[in-house]
């Protein structure tokens, strides 16, 4: 029997869609395909994406510094993974951030899946996606004032819902405790155990793969890897509120019972037969644990941000 991700509805969920996100009652107009910001301004139906200034080199962050042992690592600058090629960035609804950059307070979006410039050849860059922080500032972005607007909005929203008590409830109960652990690298012949499995059955074979939920390996500018912080399960469609290095502590909520904060993801394999995808059961399995990192906003250096991530991507703490 499948286990459910979400926990009781009476007393709060832990793993829920985004405020309005949830496929039966899209009544948000900004709103496309459950996860993105749509673009007011786009002439299509499907131009959604939102342009950036040409001439300006757009740079993509992570979204915290590895602690690398330095006193004033909470106020240095973000890990730049590179300069953004695409003309136009998708960016995910809901999920915005504050941290310093260039010595003020600014505000983040999160853009999915975007292309990097190919500075150096040190490492070869391939033309895979990146996803990770820009800087909502009126260089970088040519619609700025409509994405301000809508990401005002968007924050209002979600921070209601982040207040409410099928959020907050189960967080105040599970915070009594944590286990910290670290987000590390895995091991070639573990993620090979993933390879080709997915979270669901409904979608095709190239869709929520399983290996979206481990460390990404190391690319030209991230050369530790990284991993995604998760809004809610696969079941919820996995959306990412945040991208973090190796290396980065991850503090496991613990301490209750009545939530699920630690859950098994059933994986499928489908394979294509006769023109249509067809799943079955496999035996691996994915755990994700319920916790929060830490960031600098601006202003406190200890803010919290919640979310999921596998239990194969993180590794105990080790004590002194």
């Amino acid at each position: 029997m499948t286990p459910k991700a979400a926990a009781p509805a009476k007393g709060g969920n832990l793993s829920s869609y985004l405020p309005a996100a949830d496929y039966k009652n899209q009544h948000d107009p900004f709103r496309v395909g459950k996860n993105r910001i749509r673009n007011p301004k786009g002439k299509k139906k499907d131009d959604w994406g939102f342009p950036l200034k040409q001439g300006q080199k757009v740079p993509l962050f992570d979204g915290i510094k590895k602690n690398n042992g330095s006193k004033n690592n909470d106020t240095a600058p973000k890990v730049r993974r590179g300069y953004i090629r695409d003309k136009i960035v998708r960016l995910n609804w809901g999920t915005q951030k504050t941290m310093p950059y260039k010595g003020r307070r600014t505000q983040f979006v999160y853009a999915w899946y975007v292309k990097l410039e190919d500075e150096d050849q040190e490492i070869p860059l391939d033309n895979k996606g990146r996803s990770g922080w820009v800087p909502l500032l009126p260089r970088y972005f040519k619609d700025y004032l409509v994405l301000k607007r809508i990401v005002i909005c968007m924050k209002r929203c979600v921070d209601a819902y982040e207040r409410s008590p099928a959020r907050s409830h189960p967080r105040k109960s599970l915070s009594s405790s944590t286990i910290e652990y670290v987000i590390s690298t895995i091991k070639p012949a573990r993620q090979m155990k993933y390879n080709n499995l997915h979270t669901t059955r409904k979608l095709n074979e190239g869709s929520d793969r399983a290996d979206h939920y481990l460390p990404r390996t190391p690319d030209r500018l991230s050369r530790d890897g990284y991993v995604n912080l998760c809004y809610n399960l696969p079941e919820q469609h996995g959306m990412s509120t945040d991208t973090v290095r190796v290396g980065t502590s991850f503090f496991a909520c613990v301490g209750s019972k009545k939530f699920a904060h630690r859950v098994s993801v059933p994986l499928y394999k489908i394979k294509k037969i006769d023109g249509k995808n067809k799943s079955k059961l496999h035996k691996q399995r994915l755990v994700f644990i319920y916790g929060y990192i830490t960031f600098h906003d601006g202003r406190d250096p200890k803010t919290r941000r919640y979310g999921w991530i596998s239990r194969a991507s993180l590794k105990k703490k080790k004590t002194s």
